[in-house]
């Protein structure tokens, strides 16, 4: 939503006001129907009577903003100057009433409420509001680096600790907190999470799965898959995930083998060498180059316990990898060569010494695609006379002989293959037997992975918001868990609207005019910018009067957003 300069407040004739309300007006009636206002006040201690915007608004306009603007925070109220806040908040709630002070002071007391139960509950809201099935949750992490110091992060306080750790965004110059979420496959958020900073992978599934259990019994989570990258399999996780009877139900899960066990080499080797046993899976999407799939099935053990474990092969892996060891090997010679070539230089005194030189010579340079063929060669040549002036016509020149390596290099084919058909495959595991779910569907789990990495990349994009700076740990973790509530209404958006226009002919209209029908939450809320409201004064009725032009696309996407046109003309409605 674009900003534009517009003269807000009474014009020149006293009786019109014009506000650019954008998409605000349904990020509202998505606020209201999942009660996240609402819920915030009704759980904070503090007295909200006295104030003009309570916490719970406060943290609404926040998640708003963030959606549809990405403004800091401190320039919020000039983000909502050119607004109908009476209408998106409550009556007597105006721009300048939305101040940093009010904020902060929201931002403190989300965190001693405890944001992350906030957002949970929020979660779980949006998930029994919408009825959306949790059959599967995709979880992983990522990193978010902030600037600035913050000195008392260092603390034993219970507040997020900001420091140095792994940084996914490539700047180990900065410090850095850890989201960490679980998704469903259409990206809505079951659980969330803010972390340390150097908070591991593997770490952060065996904690998440504790919480996870709590709200297995809490809310009611039951029967779904945990996916997880090769982090999770651990022997502590792998117990977490074994349960213990009633008390601590299995959990079904998928996750990927980890390349440096020996394990997953042995399987590997094992599928390669029956290359009659593969099942072809052919491709899951119809677009055009897809990957195509084959697997292999065998049962095995692990820390004690019996698992599947899947090797699959992928023709698009095999591509991207064939590129990348072509690119090896290249290296490779062209590193030997040079190392022959000043070995070759080298003179030995008998042949046994230099055959040995050579051995080790082969053996230091521990070559992954190519083979040596080497020899020792016999050189004769004269010996430097030991005295001065003309050799007489009798004397006989002295020669010695001295010894040399010579060596050729070549591509080791069969080895060369091995690689590239052992880079071709990855090996996932699970504990779920094959009539509950065949390779196939196993598979197709672990690719929908992808919809937690595309959560990610929306939360890290500075179209969603830039780095985060506020001035203390606490207040770092409450916007945090407020920016995973608002990842939550931009999914949410994404799903509705899509769920809405499966079974229909007519494909929505977005931003730029392009017609789909799978539209992102970005796109969807760009198709409002600039939708302006205009509120005449109305003599007779001694009152405001809200007129809204729409476009036909819009108001096909308010509607299939769940709501209609009437939310950007009529005062905000509690839809709880």
């Amino acid at each position: 939503m674009k900003r534009r300069e517009i003269q807000v407040g009474i014009s020149s004739i006293d009786k019109v006001k014009t506000y650019v309300d954008g998409a605000l007006p349904i990020l509202s009636a998505i606020c209201e129907k999942i009660r996240l206002a609402k819920n915030i006040d009704d759980n904070i201690d503090s007295d909200q009577s006295n104030r003009i915007v309570s916490t719970g608004v406060a943290v609404k306009a926040m998640v708003m903003n963030i959606v549809a603007k990405r403004r800091a925070l401190y320039k919020l109220d000039e983000f909502y100057d050119v607004t109908d806040t009476e209408k998106l908040f409550g009556e007597g709630i105006h721009a300048h009433n939305l101040t940093d002070d009010v904020m902060a002071r929201a931002l403190d007391e989300l965190y001693e409420m405890g944001p992350k139960r906030i957002m949970t509950e929020t979660a779980m809201s949006i998930i029994n509001k919408y009825d959306i099935p949790v059959t599967s949750i995709h979880a992983d992490t990522t990193s978010k680096s902030l600037y600035g110091a913050y000195a008392s992060s260092n603390d034993e306080g219970e507040a997020v600790h900001i420091a140095r750790g792994h940084s996914k965004d490539h700047r180990p110059d900065l410090k850095q907190i850890i989201f960490g979420l679980g998704v469903t496959k259409d990206r809505i958020i079951v659980l969330g999470d803010v972390a340390d900073g150097n908070t591991s992978d593997k770490d952060w599934n065996k904690d998440i799965l504790k919480e996870l259990r709590e709200n297995m019994k809490t809310y009611g989570l039951s029967d779904f898959i945990y996916v997880a990258d090769s982090a999770c399999v651990t022997e502590e996780t792998l117990e977490t995930l074994a349960g213990n009877g009633e008390d601590k139900p299995v959990i079904t899960f998928v996750s990927r083998l980890p390349g440096n066990y020996k394990l997953e080499r042995e399987l590997k080797e094992r599928a390669l060498s029956n290359p009659n046993d593969w099942e072809e899976l052919g491709a899951f999407t119809d677009k055009e180059n897809g990957a195509e799939y084959r697997v292999q099935s065998f049962e095995g053990k692990l820390y004690d316990r019996t698992y599947r474990f899947i090797v699959c092969h992928s023709t698009q892996l095999e591509c991207r990898k064939e590129k990348i060891i072509e690119s090896a090997i290249k290296d490779e010679k062209e590193s030997v060569s040079k190392k022959i070539e000043g070995f070759q230089k080298r003179e030995f005194n008998c042949a046994e010494d230099a055959d040995n030189a050579l051995q080790v010579f082969e053996k230091d340079l521990k070559l992954k695609y190519h083979e040596l063929v080497y020899g020792v060669e016999a050189v004769e040549r004269p010996v430097k006379r030991g005295r001065r002036g003309r050799p007489s016509k009798n004397e006989v020149p002295q020669v010695e002989t001295i010894y040399k390596g010579s060596i050729q290099i070549y591509n080791d084919d069969i080895r060369i293959q091995k690689c590239k058909d052992k880079a071709s495959l990855f090996v996932l595991i699970t504990n779920a037997d094959e009539k509950s779910m065949n390779n196939k569907t196993v598979l197709k789990e672990y690719k929908d992975q992808s919809s937690v990495e595309t959560s990610f990349r929306v939360l890290k994009d500075p179209y969603f918001i830039d780095e985060l700076f506020v001035k203390t740990p606490e207040r770092v973790e409450a916007l945090s868990y407020v920016m995973l509530i608002a990842l939550m209404l931009l999914t949410l958006l994404e799903r509705t609207v899509r769920e809405n226009l499966k079974g229909e002919k007519k494909p929505a209209i977005v931003s730029g005019k392009r017609k789909t029908f799978t539209p992102t939450g970005v796109s969807i809320i760009e198709a409002f910018e600039n939708v302006l409201v205009m509120s005449i004064y109305d003599e007779e009725k001694d009152g405001w009067e809200r007129h809204c032009r729409l476009k036909d696309n819009q108001k096909r996407l308010i509607n299939l957003s769940g709501f209609d046109e009437s939310i950007y003309i009529e005062a905000l409605k509690k839809m709880g």
